[in-house]
């Protein structure tokens, strides 16, 4: 995700463009940000919301993940028990 496309809220995946909610946006650049660590729920719930937190958030932030899975395709977004979630680089065949 390049910083214009952070600012319309969109990304590239597998050569086509993906459009992106605001929540869905803030979610893919902290885990981008944080690549190639785990990031935990308290860190995207924080950077999602900075201002207020809603009372769901936690439901929320795995709500968020799995629309990025469905938009991106679910491997390369796994969740890390204990630790948060994490980006997975896409194996390539060599």
């Amino acid at each position: 995700m390049t910083w214009p496309q952070y600012l319309r809220h969109e990304c590239t995946a597998w050569g086509f463009r993906v459009r992106l909610s605001r929540l869905q946006t803030a979610v893919l650049a902290v885990l981008l940000m944080r690549f190639p660590a785990p990031v935990p729920v308290a860190d995207i719930v924080e950077a999602t919301w900075p201002d207020e937190e809603p009372d769901n958030s936690i439901t929320r932030v795995a709500e968020l993940i799995g629309e990025l899975r469905r938009k991106l395709g679910g491997f390369h977004i796994i969740a890390r028990p204990g630790f948060g979630y994490q980006l997975q680089q896409a194996r390539t065949a060599s």
